[in-house]
């Protein structure tokens, strides 16, 4: 009993130390892993295109949050701007606006609604870099 004992428990405290570190690496990599801003070209910052590209009537729009960060967004307008209702749509962690162009454009042909998209912090023309605590 003794040998074995000694080698399964040596063995479930490498394991537990093991799991600890890979739990620690990840807590404290946690933004890298959950925001991926940087997509071609060269960067999650560039716009590869805008609404106009498409023909689509929009507005940049610029909010500043209260800890002073210029978030960037386009309201992007359908023909009935006035009478048909306004989605707010919060793209995906990766890339930028821009990347959600084939997106916009379907809604606006497809849903009748204007669509208002944001950049988070440290993507597209946002200011700021991604974190939890700037999406509370």
């Amino acid at each position: 009993k003794g040998m074995l004992w000694d080698l399964m428990k040596g063995s479930f405290q490498a394991f537990g130390l093991l799991a600890f570190l890979v739990g620690a690496l990840i807590y404290v990599f946690q933004d890298k892993l959950l925001y991926h801003p940087r997509l071609p070209p060269p960067d999650g910052r560039t716009y590869i295109c805008n609404p106009s590209d498409r023909q689509l009537d929009y507005e940049d729009v610029y909010m500043k949050t209260q800890d002073n960060i210029v978030i960037h967004a386009w309201l992007v307008k359908h023909s009935r701007y006035k009478s048909v209702p306004t989605m707010l749509y919060l793209h995906g962690n990766a890339g930028n606006i821009s990347h959600r162009i084939d997106h916009i454009e379907y809604l606006i042909k497809n849903a009748d609604v204007n669509v208002m998209i944001l950049s988070y912090r440290g993507y597209g023309l946002s200011e700021g870099s991604p974190s939890e605590w700037g999406l509370k």
